[in-house]
């Protein structure tokens, strides 16, 4: 996984503008006095009914060639309602996406960045959530984590293939059944009135925080005790924000195949080929969530830079 957050989000725009200018005629006089009729119909009509505001601190970059705009350093950009502020900004014009991402932390601190992306809607606030699993790294980034509850669940059980004691036989069927309790409250959320389900989700909070603080004699035990109360607070993200999952699946499917294709191949042999190969996937994975013929979008893609 990158070691960097984005917001990606499809622009309601056919091209960056300023503001929207209406077509007021359809026909152009020229020197001669011939009138060319303009198929009006053919033409491109931008959804935007409002000027795009944008600032930063530091710069901001047109690239012609590429048809992209960059905003580096406290970014801004406002529609409306709308309002997104992150680290850098890139508006992409050709493919209407729009790139929002943190910066870098220059103090040394690896892996660590600020002015992470937010986006508020009147007086609604936005935030990323990441999908992590327990790898330390991730404890750098200041964002809303969820810690992935199959990761949990699969240490647990791979405890309890090495470990055939009561204390953990009994302790792991408490924990599996805490687990499946709070998957369940997250597929029936919609039965419960808003103040009854905030109910259930402090019992289930509590009934976690209890296990956790048992004094465990078991060293598997003591262990997964010690990692629950260490990420308590990223466990049940999941049940407190209903657009995300409890766990990071659909990430690890997408790149199943080509972490198998990449062993197979006796692994990427360079940077560059590693880059490559990360970009290529980025891209075919991206088309087929939006439904687009991956073959044409590479086949003009190759055209236009051969231009």
């Amino acid at each position: 996984m990158n070691n960097f957050f984005a917001i990606l989000f499809l622009l309601l725009i056919s091209s960056f503008v300023y503001s929207q200018n209406e077509i007021k005629t359809n026909t152009l006089k020229t020197s001669d006095s011939l009138k060319v009729k303009i198929d009006t119909s053919k033409q491109k009509v931008s959804d935007i009914d409002a000027v795009i505001e944008y600032n930063s601190q530091d710069s901001v970059i047109f690239d012609i060639k590429s048809k992209k705009v960059h905003l580096y350093n406290n970014s801004e950009l406002v529609y409306k309602d709308l309002k997104l502020n992150s680290g850098k900004i890139t508006i992409d014009q050709e493919t209407q996406i729009l790139y929002a991402m943190g910066l870098p932390d220059t103090s040394g601190v690896e892996g660590k960045f600020y002015q992470l992306p937010l986006m508020f809607q009147g007086s609604e606030k936005y935030e990323g959530t990441l999908i992590a699993d327990f790898y330390s790294a991730y404890n750098r980034l200041k964002l809303r984590i969820l810690r992935c509850l199959v990761h949990l669940e699969r240490e647990m059980r791979r405890c309890l293939l090495r470990d055939a004691s009561k204390e953990y036989a009994q302790y792991h069927k408490v924990l599996k059944r805490i687990i499946q309790d709070a998957r369940n409250l997250k597929t029936t959320r919609q039965k419960f009135a808003p103040a009854v389900y905030i109910r259930k989700v402090s019992l289930i909070r509590k009934r976690l925080l209890r296990w956790a603080c048992r004094e465990h004699e078991n060293k598997n035990l003591k262990r997964l005790a010690q990692r629950i109360m260490k990420h308590a607070t990223e466990l049940l993200v999941f049940l407190e924000d209903p657009g995300v999952p409890a766990d990071n699946n659909f990430a690890e499917r997408m790149i199943r195949s080509h972490v198998i294709i990449r062993n197979r191949s006796f692994q990427n042999r360079s940077n560059a080929g590693a880059k490559a190969h990360e970009t290529m996937m980025s891209l075919l994975h991206t088309l087929r969530l939006q439904e687009k013929n991956p073959l044409e979008f590479f086949r003009k893609a190759i055209l236009r830079h051969s231009q």
